[in-house]
């Protein structure tokens, strides 16, 4: 029985990137490519994930590199230009979950300004029943220790634990831990794999979100908000995802 689902958060809920920034400074997708290759590299962005800073980082980068100062200069200060939004069919996963009453948690790594920024900006963050952050800890995923401070301070069990992320070194590492590990390739594909799982609460789509928004306006049962956009590019409107009352008023789909 599955007790918790644990988020990664970029590539899973947050769509981060950075080249949605600096696609906007290399006109040569090509030079960018190289930029990001040779200068502003992934080895060099996993310091901030472990908790340094970003403007000292981009300085001293940027004293070894000055004919990119600028393109440097913009990782700490347009940061957020990275992230394009959420995912909203994740979202959609994750306010079922909490919907159904099952604890969610955020394991990801994430600078710490960022991160506060985040929190404000994406309400979802605030569906979560706690976060642990890398560069809050100064210890990043894939170490296990990261995933050991997520289970002891929560009081999570491994083997009734479903950890999401879109990485495989990271999905290795909690599966060693004893972790329901799921490589996200998408929103439909993690539902099935949580419905085989067993959580409760899912439905097999998306499209049967829209369908038990319509349940939930005919049965008149009250509303748990879920803000967010359920299908479609228009908000809808408060919807309650309380399988049980729906299936005690005989308003479920026999397919859900």
């Amino acid at each position: 029985m599955v007790s918790a689902v644990v988020f990664d958060l970029g590539g899973v809920l947050i769509d981060w990137n950075p080249r949605y920034l600096y696609r906007q400074l290399f006109p040569d997708p090509g030079e960018m490519e190289d930029f990001l290759a040779r200068i502003c590299t992934d080895d060099w962005h996993r310091q901030h994930d472990l908790g340094a800073d970003i403007t000292a980082s981009c300085e001293r980068l940027a004293a070894l590199h000055p004919e990119y100062r600028d393109a440097i200069m913009a990782w700490a200060q347009r940061g957020e230009e990275m992230v394009a939004g959420q995912y909203d069919e994740t979202v959609d996963v994750l306010c079922e979950l909490k919907a159904a009453g099952l604890p969610c948690y955020a394991l990801s790594n994430m600078e710490p300004g960022p991160y506060r920024i985040r929190c404000a900006r994406f309400a979802f963050m605030t569906w979560f029943d706690g976060h642990v952050i890398s560069g809050l800890e100064r210890v990043a995923k894939p170490d296990r220790r990261i995933f050991e401070i997520l289970l002891e301070r929560y009081a999570l069990a491994p083997e009734t634990t479903v950890f999401v992320d879109d990485a495989p070194t990271n999905v290795a590492a909690a599966r060693a831990l004893g972790l329901n590990a799921v490589l996200f390739t998408g929103a439909r594909p993690l539902r099935q794999a949580l419905r085989a799982f067993g959580v409760p609460g899912i439905a097999l789509s998306r499209r049967w979100l829209a369908v038990l928004a319509m349940l939930v306006v005919r049965a008149g049962v009250p509303a748990l908000v879920c803000p967010h956009r359920l299908a479609g590019s228009q908000p809808t409107q408060p919807v309650c995802l309380r399988k049980a009352l729906l299936e005690e008023r005989g308003y479920l789909p026999s397919v859900w």
